[in-house]
């Protein structure tokens, strides 16, 4: 070979190297755990934003709160069990519609006088307590008898009796255990690599519409070194079946229509916790009432971002 060819051929080879993906484990099996350590800090951003049209009732609502969470990892059991206490220190609550705007920050506003943001300003400083096994099983949550006093004395009190049945169903230990899974994802027992997928279902009753069923099936696209950590990138595709079931203040009133949720997850194999995850639903819903009918649009966006980690043990 020639020197011409040889600096060709290295040329070529350096090229490809440059701009080759940070993939350098995509053929490798992980299990994934999570692995929390007694002692560790985890801070949490989660962004809810949330889109309803309603074209009957004066257009568009757009809602968008903001929590920054503490999560304290107190203790791990021998079987990996995690006992963590999440504290909610910040929030932002940012809303638009017919009725007006409502802007929100609990650092530096007094309380909002709107009861669905003072609802979620109560939240600030408040905590409540879940055990989380390894494989990711929502074993308990305590806490949230008092969230939710404190969440319903915000109201002013004609709004409070309103809400408190209500409220009660939808944050009693067994719903909040439910909807808290839905945010920790259930590995498979088995090692995945990348194309590897699983499925999940998840239920839990609302007092408005009734039952309410997500079907997920999960894939991995990715397992990547990333700043010398492994890291599994996973997507999710699922629908979701409301109004099933006998109850639902609201069921008989509402036909549910298209409903789609997709996801994106990147886990750190490493230290088995969530570093980003975005998840987004799609749904439709007929609502007949006196003789009318209106279709309701809502799409929500859930980001969880991992801003600050402190090391326990």
């Amino acid at each position: 070979m020639t020197l011409r060819r040889l600096s060709a051929a290295l040329g070529v080879w350096l090229t490809a190297s440059l701009l080759a993906p940070p993939v350098s484990v995509s053929a490798q099996q992980v299990t994934l755990r999570w692995k929390y350590v007694a002692g560790s800090e985890l801070v949490y951003r989660l962004v809810n934003h949330q889109e309803v049209t309603m074209p009957m009732m004066g257009g568009n609502t757009v809602s968008e709160q903001t929590q920054t969470m503490r999560w304290s990892v107190r203790e791990v059991a021998p079987n990996g069990d995690a006992t963590i206490t999440v504290t909610t220190e910040h929030v932002q609550v940012e809303m638009s519609g017919p009725t007006g705007n409502v802007s929100y920050d609990s650092r530096t506003d007094e309380a909002p006088t709107v009861p669905a943001a003072q609802m979620f300003a109560a939240m600030a400083g408040l905590s409540y307590t879940m055990v989380i096994g390894s494989q990711g099983t929502v074993k308990s949550v305590q806490g949230m008898d008092q969230l939710i006093d404190e969440m319903m004395g915000a109201l002013p009190p004609e709004a409070m009796a309103l809400g408190q049945g209500m409220l009660g169903e939808l944050f009693s230990e067994e719903s909040i255990t439910n909807m808290m899974q839905q945010s920790i994802q259930i590995f498979p027992q088995e090692p995945v690599g990348p194309g590897d997928s699983w499925q999940r279902s998840f239920s839990m009753s609302n007092p408005m519409i009734g039952g309410v069923t997500m079907n997920l099936t999960f894939t991995v696209d990715g397992i990547e070194d990333r700043d010398g950590g492994t890291v599994a990138v996973i997507s999710s595709t699922g629908d979701m079946v409301v109004g099933e079931g006998a109850g639902g203040q609201f069921s008989g009133m509402m036909v549910m229509g298209d409903a789609e949720i997709t996801s994106k997850m990147n886990f750190d194999v490493d230290r088995g916790l969530i570093l980003f995850s975005t998840t987004t639903s799609n749904m439709e819903m007929t609502i007949s009432a006196a003789g009318q009918r209106m279709t309701v649009v809502t799409v929500t966006t859930s980001t969880l971002e991992l801003i600050d980690y402190v090391s326990g043990g």
